[in-house]
Order: C-alpha cells, then structure tokens, then sequence
C-alpha cells in the first residue's frame, strides 16, 4: 500500500503544480515546460513574499504586530478555501482518470489520501509564501521570541489542513449542482470579477484611513476572524507563548481535517457517481438546421472556448472591465487629483489617459492564448479546409469585440 500510495502521490503531484504541461515529445521539452512553469510560480512567489512583507512592516509601524499573525493566518486560510474549492470539484470528484484508478487495485481510501496529500502539499507551499515572510519581518523589528519564530514557521503545516478538509465537503455540493447547471462557469467568473474589484477599492482606499479608523478597523476584523473560526484564536494564543493552545490548534486541525477526509473517503464512489451522473431536461426535439459562413463558425467557436474556462475569462477580461468602471466613474469624480493621492494629474492626465488605455488593451490580448489553449486538439482546427488566415481572423475577431467595445 505505501509503495501504491506514493507513487500515486507522485503523479497526482505533478497534475497539481503542472496541470499536465510536463509532457513532451523529448527530455528537453519536458525540461523546458517545466523549467518555464516552475519560473514563473517562482515570480508569483516572490510577489507574494514582497507583498506579505509590507503589509507586515505596516502593521508594525502602526503599533500593531500581535495582530500580524492571526490577520495572516486567516489570509492564508481563506486564499486555500477558494483556491482549493475551484480545484476540489473537478480535481477530487470529477477527473477524468477516475474511471482508470477506480479499475486499478488500489483501495479508494489510498486514492482519495494520495489527492488529498497532493493538494495539501501545494496549500503548504501557498501558506509558506503568505506566512514565512510575516514571521521573518517580525523577528527582525523583535516583535516575536525565537519560540514563536519556530512555531509560526512549522504553522505552516497545520494552517491547510481545515480549510483544505472544508473545501473538498463544500466541493462535493459545488460539483454536484455544477453538474446539473447549464452555466457553470457563469458564477465563477462574476465572483472572480466581483472579488478582484473590491480587491482594487479597497487597496485604493486604504491610503486614506486615518491611523486610529485603521486602528479600529483592525480591532473589528480580528474580533470577527476570531469568531468565525475559532482555531485562529488557540493559534494567536499559541503564537504569544502559550503551549496549551499551540497544541490545541494542532489536534483540532487534524481531528477536523482527518474525520473530513475519511468521511469523503467512505463515501467517494457513492459522491462521484452521484455527481457525474446526468439529468435530462426536456425532451429533444428535431429542428431546422442552421448554417452559417466559415469565419463565424469559427468566431463563434472561440466565443464558447473562451467562456467555457473561467480561468481564461478572468486573466483577460480585467482590461476591458476596468476600463468600463473607470470609464462610468469619470462622470461622477470631480477632483480626480484628491482620489488619486497625485497632485498636478489633471495637466498630465490627457497625455497618459491614451497610455493606460492601450496598457489595459494590450493585458486583455486573447490571441495568443486562444492558440495554446488548442491543446492537443490543434491537429482538428488544422485539418479543417479552411485557410490558416481564416483561423487567425476568427481569434483576432472576438479578441476585437471584447476589447473596442470597451476602448470606445
């Protein structure tokens, strides 16, 4: 069993980090995908370290560093419920190798640990990133012992485990009614875009609190994080030297996380057949059957490519949101130079309006993603008889009707 669990570990392992891209016609291209991959999770790493960085050297000029670790534990925390409940659903309940482990002699509690496992060691290497930094900046200023150094660091590996429990339960309902609903991506993408604005407002509007409002503030979110979710409490006691609380929020985790995981385990058959099982909802009926010219087959073949992965929606469609709400709020905002916190804009603003605009245009490019996203299923739009220029039109089209609408 430990030799099946681990080699199981390893490969699911490489679909978490990966997500399949360390495939390749030869040793070098493996390499290289991976290399490139691995690159650019270390940017992400390093802006997140930054980030957490700061954010901790704020709250200690402000007087207030016993705040740091909880405010981070329940930023981490909530960072791997959502991560995880978009993975969850499709990763845990609904893969596409599910029939193929399911026929192999492995027991279904093997192959759920080694899924779990997989995404519990890529929620640890999310939490370092988020954690570590904060832990670090608070031992240089002597906010914090040596004793609660090595405590936040080895938190790292108990803080994912309850929200990653949580999020694989939570994810049996998301991926059962998923199954079931004609626009799953729809609620995905609206509360993607919904979350990154009110990231944005509040980043924008943080400048302008006074110290005691931030104070206050600071007071409420922690009273409500302890709350919500009572571990962070026995983990902001355990940080200020109390053992017995440490010690609580370790077995607390793991009870939590291990009754979820076997409960998930007992049942998964049961979740998956439930989940990947269809309904009809009406009867079909024969219609007339509608034509149209090759160059909008195809631009309406992007248009459900591009919907059908809200991932893709979110990392392109931010540009020509964002112009739109500025576009709306330039009608309403008077003194541009008092909300921006940039005095003498107004003489520049003409000249660099035309800049940004075009930045945002240019971070909204579909284009080339449209080609990679073909996958391994390139081969059929190639083999089309269809000329490549015609293709190359189609996806410089809907990246057209996503972007001038938004420019105009």
């Amino acid at each position: 069993m430990n030799s099946k669990f681990l080699s199981l570990t390893s490969v699911t392992l490489k679909g978490v980090w990966m997500s399949g891209q360390f495939s390749g016609t030869n040793k070098r291209q493996k390499n290289g995908k991976m290399a490139l991959i691995m690159g650019m999770m270390a940017l992400i790493g390093i802006i997140f370290i930054f980030y957490c960085g700061l954010f901790t050297f704020i709250y200690i000029q402000a007087g207030l560093a016993p705040s740091v670790m909880p405010m981070m534990m329940a930023v981490a925390s909530v960072f791997i419920l959502i991560t995880t409940l978009f993975k969850a659903s499709g990763f845990l309940f609904a893969s596409k190798d599910d029939d193929l482990l399911m026929s192999l002699p492995i027991k279904t509690t093997t192959i759920v640990l080694a899924k779990f496992v997989s995404l519990y060691i890529y929620e640890c290497a999310v939490t370092a990133v988020i954690i570590a930094p904060s832990v670090v900046v608070l031992k240089m200023y002597d906010c914090i012992g040596t004793v609660s150094l090595i405590l936040g660091i080895f938190s790292i590996f108990i803080i994912p485990m309850i929200p990653l429990a949580v999020a694989g339960l939570i994810g049996i309902f998301i991926a059962y009614i998923s199954a079931r609903f004609k626009y799953k991506n729809l609620a995905a993408i609206i509360l993607g875009m919904i979350f990154f604005i009110a990231i944005m407002y509040f980043s924008m509007t943080a400048l302008e609190i006074d110290a005691d409002v931030f104070t206050e503030m600071n007071d409420m979110m922690i009273s409500m994080v302890v709350g919500m979710y009572p571990p962070a409490m026995l983990f902001a006691r355990g940080m200020e030297g109390n053992a017995a609380a440490y010690v609580g929020f370790i077995a607390l985790s793991a009870v939590i996380a291990a009754v979820i995981v076997i409960i998930i385990a007992v049942n998964f058959k049961k979740i998956t057949t439930m989940i990947q099982s269809h309904h009809t909802r009406s009867r079909y009926r024969m219609e007339t059957l509608k034509t149209s010219g090759v160059l909008k087959s195809l631009v309406v073949k992007e248009f459900k490519q591009y919907f059908s992965i809200s991932s893709y929606v979110l990392n392109t469609a931010f540009g020509p949101v964002l112009m739109i709400i500025a576009a709306i709020a330039s009608f309403f905002v008077k003194d541009i130079e008092a909300v921006l916190n940039f005095p003498g804009i107004n003489s520049v603003i003409n000249v660099f309006l035309p800049i940004v605009v075009m930045f945002f245009a240019a971070l909204s490019s579909t284009t080339y993603p449209s080609i990679s996203l073909e996958g391994n299923h390139v081969w059929l739009t190639a083999s089309l008889p269809v000329r490549s220029e015609t293709i190359y039109k189609a996806k410089i089209i809907m990246n057209l009707c996503l972007t001038v609408p938004a420019i105009l």
